[in-house]
C-alpha cells in the first residue's frame, strides 16, 4: 500500500441491481490515502521500513484535496481506506460546519439489511464502506466538505482534516 496501490474490484449481481441503487455516473469509488511528497512533487517514501506510516497530505483517488461537481441527486460512494496506518473518521459538513446525514448501505461483508443513517463513519486501513449521499436537498452552488475528525493516533503524525469538496450544481 505504501507504494500507492489501492483500488477497486467491484462485483455485483441481479439482487443488487434490483435495489435500484445509484449507478453509472452516480456510483463513485473514493480511495482515501495519506502520502508525503518531495519538493519536486514526487512521493516521499521512508528511507527505512516503518511499521506505521503517516503522510502529510490527504489523497482521494490519487489527488490532493480534490473536488467533485455533483448533481442534485443521490450518489453511491464506495469508500476505501487505502492508507498504510491511518484511521479515518469521515463527516460531511456544510459551510457552517454542520454535519450532514448520509446513509451507510454496505461494509466489507456486503450490503446491510437496511440503510443506516449516520453523521460520521470510521474506516481502518483496508476497510471499505458503501454510503448514499442525497445532494437533492441542497441548492445550486452549495459546497459540502468531506472532513476527517480522527486524530492521527501518534503524537508525531500530522493531523489531516480536509479530505475533499463536493460542489452541488443544478443540472
Amino acid at each position: 500500500v505504501i507504494m500507492g496501490l489501492a483500488g477497486y474490484y467491484i462485483v455485483t449481481d441481479a439482487d443488487e441491481a434490483a435495489l435500484h441503487l445509484p449507478s453509472g455516473a452516480y456510483d463513485i469509488g473514493l480511495a482515501v490515502q495519506d502520502r508525503s511528497f518531495n519538493a519536486d512533487g514526487s512521493w516521499l517514501y521512508p528511507a527505512v521500513w516503518q511499521d506505521h506510516f503517516y503522510g502529510h497530505k490527504t489523497l482521494v483517488n490519487g489527488k490532493v484535496w480534490p473536488f467533485l461537481d455533483v448533481d442534485r441527486a443521490k450518489y453511491r460512494f464506495r469508500l476505501l481506506n487505502g492508507s498504510t496506518s491511518r484511521v479515518w473518521t469521515l463527516v460531511l459538513e456544510d459551510d457552517a460546519d454542520v454535519r450532514q446525514t448520509f446513509h451507510q448501505i454496505g461494509t466489507d461483508a456486503g450490503l446491510l439489511p437496511a440503510p443506516l443513517a449516520l453523521t460520521q463513519i470510521t474506516l481502518a486501513p483496508g476497510e471499505r464502506a458503501d454510503i448514499i449521499v442525497d445532494f437533492g436537498a441542497y441548492g445550486n452552488n452549495t459546497d459540502l466538505y468531506l472532513e476527517n475528525i480522527e486524530p492521527p493516533g501518534v503524537p508525531t503524525a500530522p493531523d489531516l482534516e480536509h479530505v475533499m469538496k463536493f460542489q452541488v450544481s443544478n443540472p
